[in-house]
């Protein structure tokens, strides 16, 4: 159930110009399910091509509701030109456990759409657990859109909990990040937290 992929500078295309089902890139549906995506070529290698009626147009997590945790972690990767009838253009990232996280190091996210909230990542928080997302490195999620307008990284939230956003210290001041959420208070808190960043208004629009 642990899988690590190198793109090694190359591009994984799924190649559908219409969103069908599971039209993903990878999906993943089974809980204990370990996904790593890295490239060790000097060029990040590329996820593209993903067309679904469903979530995730690069990466479905499917494993929300069942026991178990599952992970993601992606690093030096480019995800771009995918779609998602759904949420998550690029991402969608819906792990309810006490373990799961979905770590970004070093990745653009940029150029994906979806017809309903996350245009590049969609973060679901479901029953009383928080949906962890880790950044680090430099970290591009720009450029994202929901039927044609702004949308790049969208957090989820419910009565109980929100998605949770965590800083590993290197995370870079040069990461630019569009977020968004469907927070009843439309608010979204930030924790300075990161000595490396004097400022998050400078990495952060919302």
């Amino acid at each position: 159930n642990r899988l690590t992929i190198d793109l090694n500078g190359h591009t994984i295309d799924r190649n559908q110009d219409v969103a069908v089902e599971d039209g993903s890139v990878f999906i993943i549906d089974k809980c204990g399910a370990y996904l790593t995506i890295i490239n060790t070529s000097e060029n990040k290698g590329t996820i593209t091509g993903g067309n679904t009626k469903g979530r995730g147009g690069a990466i479905n997590d499917m494993t929300c509701g069942a026991l178990g945790d599952s992970a993601i972690h992606l690093n030096n990767i480019t995800i771009t030109g995918n779609h998602a009838v759904q949420e998550g253009g690029g991402i969608s990232y819906s792990c309810c456990s006490t373990n799961g996280n979905l770590t970004i190091d070093n990745c653009d996210i940029v150029n994906n759409t979806s017809d309903k909230n996350g245009g590049g990542v969609f973060a679901e928080v479901s029953g009383l657990y928080a949906t962890d997302v880790t950044l680090d490195g430099t970290v591009n999620v720009t450029g994202n859109t929901v039927n044609g307008k702004a949308n790049n990284f969208t957090f989820d939230d419910n009565f109980v909990t929100k998605a949770v956003l965590k800083f590993k210290p290197s995370f870079s001041k040069y990461s630019r990040i569009g977020v968004n959420t469907t927070s009843s208070d439309e608010t979204i808190d930030f924790t300075e937290g990161n000595s490396n960043i004097k400022n998050f208004k400078n990495v952060f629009t919302s």
